[in-house]
């Protein structure tokens, strides 16, 4: 199954990316998280401010919507 990541509020989830490292930034650069997603469960990654977001799991990156 493939790496679902969405926002729900001002949290953005990262799921079936077991074993793989996260890491979410803004567009600006700056890191806002950065770890490694667990097996089994899936990473919510709470963010301050509305906005574009810069999702990178290994090797792809995402942009991500939260309102």
């Amino acid at each position: 199954q493939g790496v679902e990541v969405y926002s729900y509020g001002r949290v953005i989830y990262v799921e079936n990316a077991e074993g793989k490292t996260i890491t979410v930034r803004s567009l600006d650069g700056r890191i806002l998280y950065s770890g490694m997603s667990m097996a089994g469960a899936s990473a919510a990654i709470p963010v301050n401010n509305a906005g574009i977001y810069l999702v990178t799991i290994e090797d792809a990156t995402l942009k991500i919507m939260v309102q």
